[in-house]
């Protein structure tokens, strides 16, 4: 497998071409369950795990969205509670955080992701350019994000973050 997916962090450089479909950015060889993608041209980022039902949608604050034919730098963070998404972009940052409250959710459990780009069973792989990805499996400090998004931003020429 990629990942079980507990605690976690990833970073995502990618150049999306079509954000009108959605996107999976992770998803599972053997199950449409497990996934992490875009939806809504580029608004929210979708978490599942597990069982249908089992979903958290995260939308991007005000009108922020990923940017078509742009780089756009991903973070998606969990720790024990909390989902945090941050986006930058040549337009500057955007922080979304879903903070779990129900217990009965996935995230109690991993999900189990072992593909980039695609899931199982679904027509609604990656349409774009990756060009870098950083992953750690356990959770990352606010600071020590910061720096990963800092550093990235240099290599890829988005300097509105420094």
């Amino acid at each position: 497998g990629f990942v079980a997916f507990d605690d976690f962090c990833f970073f995502l450089v990618i150049t999306p071409k079509n954000l009108s479909a959605n996107n999976t950015f992770f998803g599972s060889s053997t199950s449409s369950n497990n996934f992490i993608r875009c939806q809504n041209n580029g608004a929210k980022i979708r978490f599942r795990g597990r069982t249908s039902g089992n979903d958290h949608l995260l939308t991007l604050p005000g009108s922020n969205i990923l940017e078509e034919d742009k780089i756009n730098i991903l973070m998606f963070h969990r720790n024990a509670e909390d989902v945090t998404v941050k986006l930058v972009t040549e337009e500057g940052d955007v922080t979304s955080t879903l903070t779990q409250t129900d217990t009965e959710t996935s995230f109690e459990n991993p999900i189990d992701i072992n593909r980039f780009g695609v899931q199982a069973g679904i027509t609604s792989p990656f349409d774009g350019i990756l060009h870098e990805i950083v992953m750690y499996d356990y959770a990352v400090t606010t600071a020590d994000q910061d720096e990963i998004l800092n550093i990235l931003a240099l290599r890829h020429n988005i300097h509105d973050r420094l």
